[in-house]
């Protein structure tokens, strides 16, 4: 994208990976939307929804291209000050809407459509407002109720606006905090639970590591189209792998995306569809445990399936030339891959095909004499996406990092301590 005074502009000699290459249709559909001279009523709602982000060169054009000058005043004028929890959720007062110099049942009908375009949320304390979480506003976006309405063109800016502006963002705000610290590690940051069947057999696998006891400890659990596999259609056969929990799963069923799914289903549905394309669960490194490290107390509501090529977070070091590692974004599982020379049929199944982060590869064995596969572990993400789909069995886990390592572990009293476990 390039300035031309003032405007944004399709500028086909700047292309990057991925989204850029376009048809001349969509691309003059891209530029339609950029080019928009814009009320000042969409910058408003664009600082609310970034919160503590800069302005956004693309989110009040998004917004433009979806609602009218009118409606937008209505969402801007949010909270309502004589809001009260009698009124509904998604409902305002007599007293806004005769401010707005508008009928209050015309305006709870804009509101519960702003609602399913993910632009205005319920909050317990003040009613409706605008959502004011900038990632959280990008991945509902893809709505069923609003995919059609909002066109593929849309879409296309708003990948746009992840590239050029939120992920950057989330970059430097890592690197801000590894300044002097380079352990640290982000408590509501992401973590690699292993493929379940890579690790299955392990004792000493926790209830936090374990997908399936991860699944089963979820109140509630819907699935959806996975919000960046939408953004890239080139990369996934199976998009449906974004699995929801608890709260995030209400509001998802809430908002048409989905149904309520059983455990089992889920269970079953990312297994099998983990065995045709590689890619690695992932949940929240503060999820917690109880003192005994025997059950689950707490849990993420979100619990992505992540492929490197289309992911928010892990194409920024993929695609887009970041310098930040794999394990910057996510905190590795406590388990890595390891080989079996002797099983190995070189069939290249688990480097060509399965690992995403460049783990797999070849090493002269001299006590064998021979070049043969090899795991090289500081790459190696623990995620057993090469494990389970080895054929002859010559790939496997072993456990590396004492459970110290998650943040959820309460550690242990020695033997003889005399203290209560």
């Amino acid at each position: 994208m390039e300035e031309q005074e003032g405007r944004l502009a399709y500028c086909p000699g700047k292309q990057r990976k991925g989204v850029w290459c376009m048809e001349q249709e969509l691309r003059d559909q891209v530029n339609q939307i950029l080019q928009k001279d814009l009320d000042e009523v969409y910058f408003s709602i664009g600082k609310k929804i970034l919160n503590d982000h800069p302005q956004s060169r693309y989110v009040p054009w998004m917004l433009a291209h979806k609602m009218s000058p009118e409606e937008a005043r209505v969402i801007d004028a949010l909270p309502d000050p004589d809001w009260t929890p009698e009124l509904g959720e998604l409902k305002i007062s007599k007293a806004f809407a005769d401010k707005l110099g508008m009928d209050k049942y015309e305006v709870d009908a804009q509101l519960m459509d702003r609602f399913f375009s993910a632009d205005v949320m319920s909050d317990p304390e003040v009613g409706p407002k605008v959502r004011t979480d900038p990632v959280q506003w990008m991945d509902l976006q893809h709505s069923p109720v609003w995919r059609d309405r909002n066109g593929r063109a849309y879409y296309v800016v708003l990948q746009m606006f992840l590239e050029n502006e939120l992920s950057p963002r989330m970059e430097a705000s890592t690197e801000a905090s590894r300044v002097g610290n380079p352990d640290w590690v982000n408590p509501s940051g992401g973590r690699i639970l292993p493929r379940y069947d890579s690790v299955k057999d392990f004792p000493e696998l926790l209830p936090i590591e374990n997908y399936k006891t991860v699944l089963q400890s979820c109140e509630l659990l819907t699935i959806i189209e996975c919000p960046c596999r939408f953004r890239h259609p080139e990369t996934e056969k199976n998009p449906f792998v974004c699995v929801e929990a608890n709260d995030a799963a209400k509001l998802l069923i809430d908002m048409g995306f989905s149904r309520q799914y059983s455990w089992k289903e889920v269970f079953d549905i990312v297994q099998k569809a983990g065995k045709k394309e590689p890619f690695v669960h992932t949940a929240r490194n503060n999820d917690m445990m109880d003192e005994t490290n025997t059950r689950i107390t707490s849990y993420s509501n979100v619990l992505c399936n992540c492929n490197v090529t289309a992911c928010g977070v892990l194409s920024n070091m993929h695609n887009y030339g970041s310098t930040q590692k794999p394990w910057d974004y996510y905190t590795k599982s406590r388990f890595r891959a390891q080989i079996d020379l002797d099983k190995c049929i070189d069939c290249g199944l688990c480097e060509k095909s399965r690992c995403m982060f460049g783990a797999i590869q070849t090493k002269y064995y001299v006590d064998k004499g021979v070049h043969g596969r090899c795991v090289n572990e500081t790459q190696c993400m623990g995620c057993g996406c090469c494990v389970e789909t080895c054929p002859t069995g010559a790939l496997t886990m072993k456990l590396v990092d004492p459970p110290e390592s998650l943040l959820g572990y309460h550690p242990q009293p020695a033997a003889g301590s005399g203290k209560e476990e």
